[in-house]
């Protein structure tokens, strides 16, 4: 009933933001509450700070929150309240002097964090001498201990695993062999671990990044079932973890063919040779980028090629009579980029844009008020201009020198070194007067040849091509290098046409973009409820 009920509902909701990893942590969240199997119990347990147990180790101020994360929760009371402390022999490992050549390359396998990536652990790399157990403080762990990481890079601190050899470890372990096995077994301490991956990360001052310890981890507490329910609970959840794997591989295997489906669709949009054909590949493109079917990264993907078919004069028609005025030089590159209409003409980026840098203020003449210095943390992802964080500088202190930095509205500014290279925004009149900082450059026409929201659109493609040639976002941009970049100008009178054409477009990606995050959402909510409704006592 219950796998039935659960594949109906995601062969609608599977496509919702990390449905899968959701159910399967609902599932162990119930499983480790008593709630997988128990029909109800109106004389549930319900563990607070003010149990009897919680009161004993009241020496742990973090006890509560290594528990439920700061929540309450109830639990049958045919279950026991204890500690993993209580029911286990902790040990931990070390790292044998590496300076002894003879410690390393034996028979024994010695783990570190880094192996807590699945499940159970069979083999390791790692592998010590009889002479590094007897010299250092790494010990035999036997079979069937839970490890889990006190430290470790990224996600692994707070990671379990099973261990089903005798191993040895270093430190960064801590080994919790069950004293009697007839009273908790290693499957189930392992789930109900894993069921608080986020509440024991919590208590470890993940800002800090401060790792756990053998102290920490004993003064978990453990919410005990009796020994055959553990079997039957385990049982149970290695079923629905099943069941998960399959919905995930479905999932897998239908988010592959909708981009392979994006991909070829963009392909086919981008190689448009007339508007025509143009209009008959976007209106499939529409139709693959439904909400409903779109993936989180298609939106973007579509800004992109809107992009690239905007430079490449394949939004809007050409007219033979638009004509491009003799201001603008044509400079002819070795090798053209792109193919654009005979009708545009090629000429380098500082023919058609004047680009300016910013001043090194010091930050030492910063002040709470007065003139706002726009810098790079007050552009955000998406190109808006905001005060956040703003730093000003007293009117007193805006010399004959500084004044040429006083931006003006539309200038277009693009970040040219560090993490945030390549982000451009426009300035609006609502953050005026503001001056330029250092690290980003003002780029403005050059004449009325060149429309100021056309070359908006050019500096962004000079910057993607920047990418696709260093696969990067972090470095420096040369400003020689930059004036020097091949673009392709078309008539003035075409450049409206195209920046009119490229706004309708984005709107209609908002649009997109907007029923996508309804769709997730609404998504969300109906796999939430499906959740609970498939893992009722009336299913199970």
């Amino acid at each position: 009933m219950m796998q039935r009920t659960l594949f109906r509902a995601f062969e609608q909701l599977a496509d919702a933001q990390g449905g899968v990893a959701k159910l399967r942590q609902f599932i162990l969240k119930l499983a480790c509450a008593g709630k997988l199997l128990h029909n109800g119990d109106s004389a549930a347990a319900t563990i607070t700070e003010g149990t009897p147990l919680a009161n004993e180790c009241s020496s742990s101020p973090t006890l509560r929150q290594a528990e439920w994360a700061g929540e309450s929760a109830e639990v049958p009371s045919s279950w026991s309240l204890t500690t993993v402390g209580t029911e286990c022999k902790l040990a931990t490992g070390a790292t044998p002097s590496r300076s002894n050549s003879t410690n390393f390359g034996g028979d024994i396998k010695w783990l570190v964090s880094g192996d807590i990536h699945q499940r159970e652990i069979f083999d390791c790399e790692g592998r010590i001498t009889e002479a590094a157990l007897k010299s250092s403080n790494c010990k035999l762990l036997p079979k069937d201990s839970v490890l889990i990481a006190l430290n470790g890079q990224g996600k692994t601190r707070a990671t379990v695993a099973v261990l089903r050899v005798p191993a040895a470890c270093n430190q960064s372990l801590v080994a919790m062999t069950p004293i009697c096995p007839d009273r908790l077994t290693a499957e189930y301490l392992y789930w109900n671990l894993r069921s608080r991956y986020f509440a024991i990360r919590e208590i470890t001052g993940q800002e800090k990044r401060r790792g756990l310890n053998m102290k920490l981890v004993g003064q978990l507490v453990l919410a005990l079932p009796p020994i055959e329910e553990q079997a039957r609970i385990v049982a149970k959840v290695d079923e629905l973890m099943a069941l998960c794997d399959a919905l995930e591989a479905r999932q897998t295997t239908r988010s592959e063919a909708r981009r392979r489906l994006h991909a070829a669709t963009l392909h086919h949009v981008t190689a448009a040779r007339s508007p025509s054909e143009l209009a008959v590949h976007w209106s499939r493109l529409r139709t693959h980028f439904d909400p409903l079917h779109a993936s989180p990264d298609s939106i973007p993907a579509l800004r992109q090629t809107i992009l690239q078919l905007a430079i490449q004069g394949r939004l809007v028609p050409q007219n033979p009579k638009d004509k491009i005025g003799d201001s603008i030089p044509e400079l002819l590159p070795r090798s053209q980029p792109l193919t654009v209409p005979k009708t545009w003409r090629w000429t380098e980026f500082g023919e058609i844009g004047k680009i300016a840098g910013g001043f090194a203020f010091k930050s030492g003449d910063y002040a709470p008020t007065g003139v706002f210095v726009l810098r790079v943390t007050n552009i955000a992802a998406s190109g808006v201009i905001t005060k956040d964080e703003a730093v000003f500088l007293t009117p007193h202190k805006v010399t004959r020198e500084i004044e040429r930095f006083y931006l003006d509205e539309g200038d277009i500014l693009l970040v040219m070194v560090g993490g945030s290279l390549g982000k451009i925004g426009v300035v609006n009149a609502d953050i005026l007067p503001a001056l330029l900082n250092q690290n980003l450059w003002r780029i403005t026409p050059v004449n009325e040849e060149v429309d100021r929201q056309f070359l908006r659109l050019m500096t962004d493609f000079a910057v993607s091509f920047q990418r696709q040639i260093t696969h990067s976002t972090h470095g420096h941009l040369s400003r020689e290098e930059f004036r020097k970049k091949p673009v392709a100008l078309p008539p003035l009178a075409e450049q409206k046409r195209i920046v009119a054409k490229v706004e309708q477009l984005l709107a209609l990606c908002d649009e997109l973009e907007t029923r996508l995050k309804d769709a997730d959402a609404r998504r969300e909510r109906l796999l939430t409820a499906a959740i609970h409704d498939a893992l009722s006592p009336s299913s199970c």
